[in-house]
């Protein structure tokens, strides 16, 4: 029998300390649960008896395995890495043949289907990998079958793939095993992926037309300004007559522009490069991530879609077995925002000193009151992960709705944006035909 120490809180929000005594973590955390406590976290007390060295994983007890998950998400924070995404590790400036996010929430669907059918994992590999076309998850998929073949425990052949797997989709793998709901943790992984890729492809789409239009106004802007409105200045300036305001001001700031290009060049990269420089300072990513989310309507969007990943994860975290206290030490970074990660380490810490989840939470003033009227139920009620699934699903809806209703806004303005700027330029330039005209008669 092992011994744990314990931090947990009842349904009166009493903050318990004491020591249990299991088999293992996962024996000790259902005694917790079966009390009706939220554990908050859960240590091995080490054994004074020296310990044989055993391969990583093999033959281990339940608890050093579960010890040994938590050191790696600390050493792969400690590196610098981002729990930005469940399926890719750390990103790359050139990384060879990335396997996508499509593909990763599909291989996850299929590998929950068969598991949940009965089928041995193995096999169910085998045969995701017959039926997969060409892509660059194939090898890492064949690979992996040839350890599993070997022996090799499925958390630990998907380890050797970093650059496919993160340390956050093999750790989750690995406690899916250990606690056997391989197949409700895989199926949790699939919705996930399969709900952040929605996401991702409604805004590539939201952006796609936008992103035309400013391409091809830029060309239209280079050429006029390169090319058009410095033969019409030549023209009009040969003929000696007066110009209209609006196409002195034009031809002047074109003249400007041209005569300066280099230095209007390296001003602009200038700020880029100086607002990169502070954005990498904590002071400055702070300050810019806080405004991120203070932008009209972008950043309540960007807000509630960070809040639906940071909900969705911790809900497959809590439901693995992993404690409060270091399933928020994870997600923090998820969202990839300074305002939110030092918000969440900060309820972290009253957590750790005892006071409520949802409570230290509305301490940070960044999360919505939704949010923490519904975490306050769930803790309160002991259904923490059925709870952060519901608010992710409201927060994923509302997201989806505001895409939509920002792609149906957006094409009018930006249509109605470039067409005036083009309007303005046109008008500068013919209006001095009309002008001289009216003067030769």
């Amino acid at each position: 029998m092992a011994k744990f120490n314990y931090t947990a809180k009842n349904d009166q929000g009493e903050v318990l300390r004491d020591v249990i005594e299991a088999e293992d973590r996962q024996k000790a955390l259902s005694v917790l649960r079966a009390k009706d406590l939220t554990v908050v976290s859960l240590n091995e007390i080490e054994s004074l008896e020296p310990a044989a060295e055993t391969p990583a994983g093999e033959g281990r007890p339940l608890p050093l395995r579960l010890a040994a998950l938590v050191a790696e998400f600390q050493r792969f924070f400690k590196k610098g890495g981002s729990a930005d995404d469940l399926t890719l590790a750390k990103r790359r400036l050139f990384s060879p043949r990335k396997v996508r996010l499509k593909d990763m929430a599909l291989f996850c669907r299929q590998l929950a289907i068969s598991v949940n059918s009965g089928l041995p994992l193995r096999e169910s590999l085998e045969g995701i990998y017959e039926d997969m076309e060409v892509s660059p998850l194939k090898p890492v998929l064949d690979d992996i079958i040839k350890k599993l073949h070997d022996g090799v425990p499925f958390s630990q052949a998907i380890a050797s793939h970093p650059k496919t797997f993160s340390p956050i989709f093999t750790g989750l793998v690995r406690a899916a095993e250990e606690a056997g709901s391989l197949g409700t943790t895989l199926n949790q992984l699939a919705a996930y992926l399969e709900a952040s890729d929605k996401l991702v492809r409604k805004v590539k789409t939201m952006m796609a037309y936008p992103g035309f239009v400013a391409v091809f106004f830029a060309i239209i802007c280079g050429v006029m300004a390169f090319v058009v409105i410095p033969k019409f200045e030549e023209i009009f300036s040969g003929l000696g007559a007066d110009l209209p305001a609006l196409t002195t001001t034009v031809f002047g700031i074109n003249r400007f522009f041209i005569s300066n290009f280099p230095l209007v060049a390296l001003t602009i990269a200038g700020l880029v490069a100086l607002f990169v420089f502070y954005k990498k300072t904590a002071k400055g990513g702070l300050r810019i991530a806080s405004m991120q989310l203070k932008l009209p309507l972008a950043g309540d969007c960007l807000k509630k879609y960070i809040i639906a990943r940071i909900c969705r994860c911790l809900a497959i975290m809590l439901a693995s077995g992993v404690p409060v206290a270091t399933a928020l030490q994870i997600i923090s970074k998820i969202g990839n925002n300074l305002a939110i990660e030092a918000a969440i380490l900060e309820a972290r810490e009253r957590i750790i000193a005892g006071f409520g989840i949802a409570g230290s939470l509305e301490q940070t003033k960044i999360f919505p009151a939704l949010l923490i009227r519904m975490l306050g139920v769930g803790e309160n009620a002991g259904k923490m992960p059925e709870v952060l699934d519901r608010v992710a699903d409201a927060y994923e809806d509302q997201v989806e709705a505001a895409i939509t209703t920002g792609t149906a806004l957006l094409e009018p303005i930006i249509i109605t944006v470039f067409g005036m700027l083009v309007l303005m330029l046109i008008v500068s330039i013919y209006l001095p035909v009309f002008t001289v005209s009216a003067n030769i008669r």
